[in-house]
């Protein structure tokens, strides 16, 4: 009677036992040797909303702007090939990052009243078929970057970023299905900006350096962001588990709009992302990344002052746009074969 008893309370209970989800642990780690080939792609688009110019501290009448028109897209891809000599726990202490492939295209088009420009602009990297090396310097922590083989300008190692495994988003203990955990805004960069300042310049405009507003755009970063151990999923015959991200972020940067004598100025910058969404695939079996999609709404701000001098007079301008649009970014990690 105490065994049918007892046995009875097992099976009554086994329902409500499998409804506690067992805790899932999230770390990184690679075998010594191994390579993985990370692809990154990521695209903008953006257009006009709104448009004011003031001249001399007046307003200009709007009807006197005509029906201006400018729309921006901006579409990305970086293949990185990486390998750890000496395998890694946690994070590597020694990296190999050969830069498979390094492709920037942006065009802009502008215009109003029915007639419009396009100018398109196509990027590439010195880096692109070189390879770096990041060692871990534990009294300084911090990677050391440094070429593999033939170099290139000494200056392109400075903006370059170790963690593209994701390693930032990870949580720091275990998680169950259904627990949340805040992020870091740096891993907005890691998502959006893969790798870091990769080097991306128009060979053909060689007056035109924007590395430094990317940087201010990576340091200001700031924002309310949050992940959620969503689920596990079979994908690719593979068991993975699902990472939801979402919240909100923003940035800022300004540079010199200086052009010469006789004109004095400034170009702020402000970009805002609403509605962050995305789903991480993480392969625990593997310890790395599967996979990840990241969208969001973008809206930009940009404010162009200037002074002009002109018959010893002095004269204010100034220029504000507000651009509104999507951006989307992505990646895949693969063993490379």
């Amino acid at each position: 009677m105490r065994r049918t008893l007892a046995l009875a309370t097992a099976l009554a209970c086994l329902p409500l036992c499998a409804s506690f989800p067992a805790a899932q642990t999230f770390a990184f780690r690679a075998e010594k040797g191994a390579a993985i080939e990370k692809t990154y792609e990521m695209g903008l688009t953006l257009d006009l909303d709104e448009l004011a110019i003031s001249v001399g501290g007046e307003e200009v009448p709007a009807e006197e702007l005509g029906a201006p028109e400018m729309s921006m897209k901006q579409g990305s891809k970086l293949v990185f090939l990486d390998t750890y000599p000496e395998g890694a726990e946690g994070q590597p202490k020694l990296l190999h990052r050969k830069f498979v492939s390094l492709a920037n295209e942006e065009r802009q088009t502008m215009g109003g009243d029915g007639e419009s420009e396009s100018e398109t602009k196509t990027e590439k990297s010195d880096l692109e078929g070189r390879t770096v090396a990041f060692a871990w310097d534990a009294e300084a922590s911090e990677y050391t970057k440094r070429y593999e083989g033939d170099g290139a300008d000494e200056a392109l190692l400075e903006g370059l970023i170790e963690d593209c495994d994701l390693r930032g988003l990870l949580p720091a203990d275990d998680v169950a299905e259904g627990e949340s955990w805040e992020l870091d805004p740096e891993v907005f960069d890691l998502l959006t900006g893969p790798g870091g300042d990769v080097g991306l310049v128009d060979p053909n405009d060689e007056e035109e350096d924007d590395s430094d507003l990317d940087e201010q755009f990576r340091d200001n970063t700031e924002g309310e962001l949050k992940a959620t151990f969503k689920e596990v999923r079979e994908v690719e015959g593979l068991r993975v588990a699902v990472i939801v991200i979402e919240g909100s972020a923003k940035t800022h940067a300004s540079k010199d709009g200086s052009e010469g004598e006789g004109h004095a100025g400034k170009n702020s910058y402000e970009l805002e992302f609403a509605d962050v969404e995305g789903e991480v695939l993480w392969d625990s079996k593997a310890g790395r990344a599967h996979s990840y999609q990241l969208t969001a709404k973008v809206q930009a701000k940009i404010t162009e002052d200037a002074t002009l001098e002109f018959d010893g007079q002095s004269i204010d301008m100034s220029q504000r746009m507000t651009l509104v649009g999507e951006m989307r970014a992505s990646g895949k990690f693969e063993a490379a074969k």
